[in-house]
C-alpha cells in the first residue's frame, strides 16, 4: 500500500539483527532505511544487507550539550 500512494522507501526502526534486515529488504522493492542503535549490524555490513539509508535520529542531538 505504501509503494502504491507514492513512498520510495520504507523506514524500518528498532531492527538491529543482520538476517532480520536482510529478511525486511528482500520482502520489498522499496528502499529500507534502519535507524542507529549501538547494537545495529556494523556500518559497512547494512549496504550489503541492502540497506539504502541509516538515519542517526536524535543520537548528535542527545550528545550535544547547549
Amino acid at each position: 500500500p505504501y509503494a502504491e500512494a507514492g513512498a520510495n522507501g520504507l523506514f524500518a526502526s528498532c531492527i538491529v539483527n543482520g538476517s532480520e534486515i536482510s529478511g525486511v529488504v528482500q520482502s520489498t522493492a522499496m528502499a529500507i532505511n534502519v535507524m542507529y542503535m549501538p547494537s545495529l549490524a556494523g556500518f559497512k555490513e547494512l549496504p550489503k544487507l541492502g540497506v539504502k539509508r541509516i538515519s542517526m535520529g536524535d543520537l548528535f542531538f542527545d550528545k550535544m550539550s547547549c
